[in-house]
């Protein structure tokens, strides 16, 4: 029935979310809001938490009471993983000493490849600034 289910589907939520993620479905049932969306950690088959993008739409009936909730949900863990690891190496470069410039791998003129990016540790050191 739509109780175990309902169960089983919020006891694989992670514990640091299910409140959360139970809190926002409940208000948008409760105010009726036809389309739901939500990123949580969710506890797969194998045991190891995903990260799921998921989203769900409420179906009302004649009195416009909310009788379904059909949803899909997707794994996101791979793009959550790299967004991750963009924001460190992000962090790595603008927080390091030592200088950092990115150019294009082809230069567009005679003066060579186009600087796209340098950080503030490469200006300190050069006095070369973004323009």
């Amino acid at each position: 029935n739509d109780t175990t289910y309902g169960n089983w589907w919020s006891q694989k939520i992670h514990p640091d979310e299910v409140i959360r993620v139970m809190d926002n479905i409940n208000q948008h049932i409760k105010n009726k809001t036809i389309n739901w969306q939500d990123e949580y950690r969710f506890k797969a088959a194998d045991g190891f938490y995903r990260y799921i993008s998921d989203s769900g739409f409420l179906i009302l009936d004649r009195d416009n009471n909310a009788t379904r909730m059909i949803g899909a949900m997707k794994d996101v863990t791979r793009q959550k993983e790299e967004e991750h690891q963009l924001k460190l190496l992000e962090s790595v470069i603008t927080n390091t000493n030592d200088t950092v410039i990115i150019m294009e791998a082809e230069p567009i003129d005679e003066l060579g490849p186009k600087i796209v990016y340098v950080n503030e540790a490469f200006t300190k050191m050069t006095g070369y600034t973004p323009g």
